[in-house]
This record gives structure tokens, C-alpha cells and sequence, in this order.
């Protein structure tokens, strides 16, 4: 290697660390999320207590409405390819006093973002793959997390690499368009506890890209076929740093 290339690979490799060593720090990979639609449509009543909740609350689901599975990012392999989540429609979604959140933002070089959200739009319910035998486990420690819509997500024009076991395709991130935190469920007798309330999510709006696949999942729910039309968002885990209530992260 000579001189300039060298110098070229020292230049990227500062230009994107910040954002391939915050994801790193998560224990959840970051996503694809593709739009699918359900051999059998779920419409259910649970009970969730959310970041912003003093008290559970009844909610209804509608869905799935998307899926989401576990990829690398640049240059970085998934580190647990079994991550993946069932995005659940909250109907009608929940409005909330207007909440101002603080987050690092992986995709703007870690510069902290202050974000207004108010209204919950969709539960992440953990789930189960299935092509033969038994299904993929579950990894130890995943929770539901609740998607919140940002009404003041930045703008942007990324390219990013989306490494998976179909191989690397190049993506382009338009805006953040929801952040989703920690929340506790219950399902009829089944109880679903928070394992990590300082994780976060940060959901970005990817320019649409078509499919046509099938994937089948189980979650609480039970088994159902997903038929996949189009790749939209890509989730990257993120980090607090404050909220309107006063709270710190540490």
C-alpha cells in the first residue's frame, strides 16, 4: 500500500468509527425493517407501561406491519444474525404530553440531537424464525421496545453498507423518524419485563428498495407468514443523555 492509499484508508476509517463503535457498544445489533403483510392479521388488546408511563395501560395491536432482523453496518457483521422483532401498529396511537429526548445520533458522528416526540405509533415484540425443524432462539435479555415518532427528525443524505447473509447492499438514510425505548408488556397471564432501560433505538427512513419474500415467525402471538414487499427504515441502537423529566443517563 503507498503512501496515499494508506492516508485515504486512515481518512474513512476516522470518518465512520464513530458510527460503527457506538453501535458496537449496544447489546442489540442494529436492523433492517422491511413492510410486510401477515398471513393472519392480529388485532389484540395487551397492557404496556412505557418509558413516559407512571402506570400500565391497555393498548391495541394491529399486525405485524413490519419485521425487522439483525445486520452489519459497514464493515461490521451482526453480532446475533436470531435478533429479530415483529413491529406491531398501536391503534389508534397513544398521544402523550409532548416529550423532549437528548440522544447521540450514531448517523450524525455522535452529535447529540434533542428530539420532540409525543405520539407512540407501534410495540417491537421480539421473535422467533422458522424455515425447517425448531426455530431460531430468542437472545437472552431482548424485551419489547416502544416506537415513538420524532416530529422533528433531521434530514439527511447518508450512504451506508447493510452486511447480511445475502451480502452487502449499499443504502441511502433520508431522516430519523422514530425512537423507540424500553417498555413492559403483559399478555393475558404472561408477563414481559424490561431487561435493559437504558437501551435505545433510533429508527431512520431508508430510500424504499422492493422485495418479494416470505418469512415465517412465531412471537406471542403465535406462527404466522410474513409476505415481505419492500426494505424502509433502518434501526441503530443509540444513546440517552437527558429528557424533559430531568433524568440523566449515566
Amino acid at each position: 500500500m503507498n503512501t496515499r492509499d494508506a492516508l485515504t484508508a486512515m481518512l474513512l476509517s476516522l470518518i465512520l468509527s464513530p458510527f460503527v463503535n457506538a453501535c458496537d457498544d449496544s447489546l442489540i445489533d442494529s436492523m433492517e425493517v422491511v413492510a410486510v403483510k401477515p398471513s393472519n392479521l392480529i388485532e389484540h388488546e395487551v397492557e404496556l407501561k412505557g418509558k413516559f408511563d407512571d402506570e400500565k395501560k391497555e393498548i391495541f395491536l394491529v399486525g405485524p406491519q413490519f419485521f425487522s432482523r439483525a445486520v452489519g453496518l459497514q464493515e461490521k457483521s451482526a453480532k446475533n444474525e436470531s435478533t429479530f422483532f415483529n413491529w406491531y401498529r398501536i391503534s389508534p396511537p397513544t398521544q402523550r404530553p409532548k416529550q423532549i429526548v437528548s440522544i447521540t445520533d450514531p448517523l450524525q458522528r455522535k452529535n447529540v440531537q434533542r428530539l420532540n416526540i409525543q405520539k407512540s405509533a407501534y410495540l417491537l415484540m421480539p421473535a422467533q424464525t422458522l424455515s425447517s425443524g425448531s426455530p431460531s432462539e430468542v437472545p437472552e435479555g431482548l424485551g419489547c421496545f416502544e416506537a415513538f415518532e420524532v416530529l422533528n427528525g433531521p434530514k439527511m443524505r447518508k450512504s451506508v453498507s447493510l452486511k447480511s447473509t445475502e451480502g452487502t447492499k449499499p443504502r441511502i438514510v433520508t431522516k430519523l423518524a422514530y425512537i423507540c425505548f424500553p417498555a413492559e408488556q403483559w399478555h393475558h397471564h404472561e408477563h414481559f419485563p424490561v431487561t435493559n432501560r437504558e437501551a435505545c433505538l433510533l429508527v431512520y427512513e431508508l430510500e424504499s428498495q422492493e422485495l418479494d419474500l416470505n418469512v415465517t415467525t412465531i412471537d406471542q402471538f403465535g406462527l404466522n407468514k410474513l409476505s415481505v414487499n419492500s426494505a424502509r427504515w433502518l434501526c441503530v441502537p443509540g444513546e440517552i443523555v437527558g429528557d424533559s423529566s430531568g433524568e440523566k443517563s449515566k
